[in-house]
């Protein structure tokens, strides 16, 4: 099983567990291979981790379970570049930007990660005419618990 080292710590995944990014993260169009890591001290964050920039690694939420609100529309064509089949409910993640002060951490529901697992495709999109914003207040009560 391959590995990762992430702060000092090898994870390992399965080739599998791979999505691939056919243009890469906005603003890094080299990012173009990366593996979701579940580690359960850091839950309900998620670690995606770049397998093209070992240095890189974002912490990431699944939108769906956590926003059950949250339901961006996705195009015809995003759904057909990731191979989305009819009636496949995408993996939305969303990046968090942590603050030096925890209660001050966002979360960016602009620009969602897109997956279909299907395929292990993957795409970031910008919702330009939508209500969610780049920087969401990161919920109170999970501020708190990780205080």
């Amino acid at each position: 099983m391959p590995t990762i080292r992430i702060q000092g710590t090898d994870l390992t995944y399965e080739e599998k567990d791979i999505i691939r990014f056919d243009e890469g993260l906005i603003g890094m169009p080299h990012l173009r291979r990366m593996v979701l890591i579940n580690q359960t001290d850091i839950a309900p964050f998620l670690l995606l981790c770049s397998l093209d920039d070992s240095q890189l690694a974002f912490l990431v939420l699944e939108a769906v379970v956590h926003f059950p609100r949250y339901t961006p529309r996705l195009s015809d064509g995003v759904r057909e570049q990731l191979g989305l089949v009819a009636g496949e409910p995408p993996l939305l993640l969303v990046t968090i930007a942590i603050a030096p002060e925890w209660m001050k951490s966002t979360i960016n529901l602009r620009a969602p990660l897109v997956v279909a697992a299907s395929t292990m495709r993957g795409r970031q999109i910008v919702l330009t005419d939508s209500p969610y914003k780049l920087a969401e207040p990161l919920p109170l009560a999970w501020a708190v618990a990780a205080a």
